[in-house]
């Protein structure tokens, strides 16, 4: 599939005769663009990675919202939250992060969070000299995605900026996962003699549907966990809960208690610490796949991110 894409400064809206592979994968993850909206798909060079970024607008959007996935996730997943934001009047920038989806890198795995941050960085810069779209609204992230932005947030406090994005929205956000302390034992024991180990499907959504389609029929589904990703999240734990708070990040948490794949009864106190002045909301029943959640619990969720965004907008 990355081998049909050109560089994104290249790419052109795409229209029902783009080439085939793309026309199939965006009709499996129900990704083209609704009545009058746009789509442009291509590659962006950042940090030795050929990062695939998707920028929607609506015919007149009214700001622009960046949205950031999950490990093990991809944007073919989020179909929902992009179709929510362009209904809203948001154009949408958002892209597969290394190691995941159609972008190239070892299979999900990072040396450091900060490339997380620097394909931020580049994506944002990018957009700046190339695309015109309106302002930047805000930011979404969901589990690693929010971990992504604060490594974003951390790295340019001194500069602010992190303020190009006037608001951010933490879906379930990964700071320590659930069973923190058992993985930490196993990370030591095991990382000298593994790359990798297999994967658990947990059932992070109520919607039978998504839980299905995310165990045997995602063929961008990774089965394996990255021992290599799993050291870099330990160093960015250590770095997080060691720094300074940052005063006057416009930060709204949603965060569900049926959530076992974050450890988020620590997680919500550190974050709130971090960013003095956020708001947070413990959802009753919400589960970790907040985006994939069944529409009673997204409807709640789409409530949340509009109010939030539109302060900004």
């Amino acid at each position: 599939m990355i081998a049909s894409l050109c560089p994104f400064s290249q790419s052109e809206n795409l229209t029902p005769d783009a080439p085939e592979p793309l026309r199939r994968y965006l009709a499996w993850y129900h990704l083209w663009p609704r009545a009058g909206a746009s789509l442009r798909l291509g590659t962006l060079d950042v940090a030795g990675y050929q990062v695939v970024v998707h920028r929607y607008a609506p015919e007149h959007p009214r700001g622009t919202v960046l949205v950031l996935h999950g490990y093990f996730d991809h944007v073919g997943l989020y179909r929902h939250l992009i179709h929510f934001l362009l209904e809203e009047g948001y154009a949408v920038v958002t892209w597969d992060q290394p190691g995941h989806g159609l972008s190239s890198g070892e299979l999900v795995a990072i040396e450091s969070f900060a490339e997380y941050q620097d394909v931020i960085d580049a994506v944002l810069d990018h957009m700046a000299a190339h695309e015109s779209l309106p302002d930047w609204v805000g930011a979404v992230g969901q589990s690693t995605g929010c971990a992504a932005l604060t490594e974003f947030i951390l790295t340019h406090r001194e500069s602010d900026r992190w303020r190009r994005l006037p608001r951010y929205v933490y879906l379930a956000p990964l700071l320590r996962p659930a069973h923190f302390r058992k993985a930490r034992i196993l990370y030591r024991l095991l990382s000298p003699f593994r790359r990798t180990w297999k994967r658990e499907f947990s059932v992070n959504s109520h919607d039978p549907d998504f839980i299905r389609f995310l165990r045997t029929e995602d063929p961008l589904q990774p089965q394996i966990l990255s021992v290599k990703w799993v050291g870099a999240l330990q160093k960015w734990i250590r770095r997080v809960e060691l720094s300074e708070p940052v005063e006057g990040v416009p930060l709204l948490i949603v965060q569900g208690d049926e959530d076992r794949t974050v450890d988020w009864r620590h997680n919500l106190p550190a974050y709130r610490r971090l960013f003095p002045g956020s708001q947070s909301l413990l959802l009753p029943g919400l589960r970790h796949q907040v985006v994939n959640e069944t529409e009673e619990y997204r409807l709640k969720v789409w409530s949340l991110i509009r109010k939030h965004l539109d302060a900004g907008a």
